[in-house]
């Protein structure tokens, strides 16, 4: 309901440029890096007001914001920004006792995977999860509960985090 505080913000979009970064049109390019990452700071100051202690913010990232994916370039150094704006936001908000986290959950088949490797879908999908030492891929249960538990009172002392979700899979070369 409108007025009503607001107890827990999910930053989960995406926008895919396709290409190198070389070629990308400058203007397309910004335009992702806001939408990847910057918006969450907009998103964030739109909603403090209805935010209170206890309230929390988690960011959903992904691998690529910390190595580079071939073809994942519009997107990758965006979440690599969004969780430096994770850090900085968890900073100012913890005084008042709200958390900003980030979640990055490993390789699955989402819309965002096959518009940024297409065809190559299927392949890269059965790379992560043949590389993955848990022998699967992550499912959402699996980083859900990680949500949950980043969202409890539980967490309380968990801020400016990116919790990866993976099963291992960078542990491997």
């Amino acid at each position: 309901k409108a007025g009503e505080p607001v107890r827990h913000v999910v930053h989960s979009t995406v926008e895919v440029v396709h290409g190198p970064l070389l070629q990308m049109e400058p203007a397309s390019l910004v335009h992702a890096l806001s939408v990847n990452a910057t918006s969450l700071v907009w998103l964030v100051a739109g909603l403090r007001s209805l935010m209170q202690r206890g309230s929390t913010v988690l960011y959903v990232t992904s691998r690529g914001g910390r190595v580079a994916v071939a073809g994942y370039g519009s997107v990758g150094p965006a979440k690599s920004l969004g969780e430096g704006l994770v850090r900085y936001l968890a900073v100012e908000l913890a005084g008042d006792g709200i958390r900003v986290n980030g979640l990055a959950p490993g390789t699955q088949d989402t819309a965002a995977l096959r518009e940024v490797f297409g065809e190559r879908t299927g392949d890269v999908i059965a790379a992560a999860a043949a590389k993955n030492p848990s022998g699967r891929l992550v499912q959402p249960r699996d980083y859900t509960a990680m949500a949950r538990f980043l969202a409890s009172p539980e967490a309380e002392m968990v801020t400016g985090q990116v919790m990866f979700v993976h099963g291992g899979a960078d542990l491997l070369g």
